[in-house]
Order: C-alpha cells, then structure tokens, then sequence
C-alpha cells in the first residue's frame, strides 16, 4: 500500500494543475517533450532488458508471439503481468 498511496493522493490534489497546463500552450509543449522523453527511456531500457534477457532462441520467439498477441487482443495489466509469471515458472521449471 505504501508503494501506491502517493500517487491515490497525488492525482486528484493536481487535478487543478492539469486543467490549468491545457490551458498554456508552453505548458501542453512542456508536457508532451517530456512524454517523448519518457518514451525514449521507456524504449532505451527495453533494449537493454532485451539484449540481458533474450538468452535463447525459445525466449526471443516467445517475446515475439506476446507482442503480437498483445497487440491483437490487449489485456488488462494483473492479467498481462499473471501470465508473464506462470510462462516465466514454466520455462524456469523446464516444463
């Protein structure tokens, strides 16, 4: 819960600021050079994970068929996330 409770009270108390930076065009400018960024990140670390952890023919392939079953048919993030763990025990156990 710990982990959480910032953000359940840090979204409705900027709710005000979010209305507020709409309304600014160098704010909206702002907001979305720092979306790109976080992309940027987000990708950066993907490909760092991937290189680490695509150790086998069977994980790269199993990597490929998530990301297109992902992309047909997305699913919740606990469900995603479940999935992600019983294929991992799975492969970790040699099953």
């Amino acid at each position: 819960m710990a982990i959480f409770l910032p953000s359940f009270l840090l979204v409705p108390a900027l709710g005000p600021l979010t209305v507020w930076m709409r309304q600014r065009p160098w704010a909206r400018r702002f907001v979305e050079g720092a979306n790109a960024a976080a992309v940027g990140l987000i990708a950066a670390a993907l490909a760092a994970l991937a290189q680490a952890g695509a150790s086998s023919l069977g994980e790269v392939l199993l990597a490929m068929a998530t990301l297109v079953v992902l992309s047909l048919r997305p699913q919740a993030a606990p469900i995603t996330v479940l999935a992600g763990a019983g294929l991992g025990l799975i492969g970790a156990l040699g099953v």
